[in-house]
């Protein structure tokens, strides 16, 4: 089980330490089948992790190569832990696009959600994470990935936009997301939020998606530009005017 930020050291020493006896034991036999039976590798400890999960916290990738090459079938590639989280999740909270596509090839499910809802897509945008996430989206069923929610509501797109991150969003539109997509607990689109945040960057490369709607409704009624007057962003208000953009009082006048 591994969270974004957490250490090697903060993993249960007794954990750590089965971890690397396992990884030794493997790597003695000289990256061929260990005469040990197969399932033995996938079962689980006290947290749900199976020595594939463990070999991807420490970067071990002779040791998950194996063990992905041993897997009887593609279901235990996404086994999750007690957290929920698949070696896909693990992969990419620890930055390793490499096996990220190893495991993807091998038939791993880019579409588990862990316990917060969250695909490994959606931590890779969280994150930040442009070169993971263009790799992510290299994998099946990206235009279903791109608009599936979390726990929260947020699609990848939402996350993007809350996190800042433009170039992420460019990415995921060309991708197939749905830049008008709503939260699913307030309704408001990517660039509702990136009004009451004030981030005019956001909103300039938003507008400049052909299909934004400019005067999407939230759950409130509230357009974009009720939001920016409201929190008082003078500029994103002037960038929203000059393309047309209407309060919710005029956007009722038609």
């Amino acid at each position: 089980m591994l969270e974004a930020g957490t250490s090697l050291e903060r993993l249960h020493p007794v954990t750590l330490q089965m971890a690397y006896m396992w990884a030794d034991r493997l790597s003695e036999t000289n990256m061929g089948y260990p005469a040990l039976k197969t399932w033995n590798y996938f079962m689980a400890d006290s947290d749900g992790d199976t020595l594939l999960h463990i070999a991807i916290i420490l970067c071990r990738s002779n040791i998950a190569l194996l063990l992905i090459a041993c897997a009887p079938t593609r279901g235990w590639l996404s086994q999750q832990n007690t957290s929920f989280q698949s070696p896909l999740h693990l992969a990419v909270l620890t930055d390793q696009p490499e096996m990220v596509y190893a495991l993807f090839c091998a038939g791993a499910d880019l579409l588990v959600q862990d316990a917060n809802g969250n695909t490994p897509l959606h931590v890779a945008v969280r994150d930040g994470q442009i070169q993971m996430t263009g790799l992510i989206l290299q994998g099946p069923h990206s235009i279903r990935n791109c608009r599936i929610r979390n726990y929260e509501g947020l699609t990848c797109v939402h996350l993007a936009a809350n996190g800042r991150h433009v170039a992420l969003v460019q990415l995921l539109v060309v991708r197939g997301a749905d830049v008008n997509a709503c939260e699913g607990k307030t309704g408001r689109t990517a660039l509702h939020n990136a009004c009451v945040s004030g981030d005019v960057a956001m909103v300039r490369a938003l507008i400049r998606v052909k299909t934004c709607n400019l005067n999407a409704r939230a759950y409130d009624g509230l357009t974009p530009f009720d939001l920016a007057r409201a929190w008082g962003h003078e500029e994103v208000c002037t960038v929203l005017a000059a393309q047309g953009a209407m309060t919710a009082e005029d956007d009722s006048d038609f």
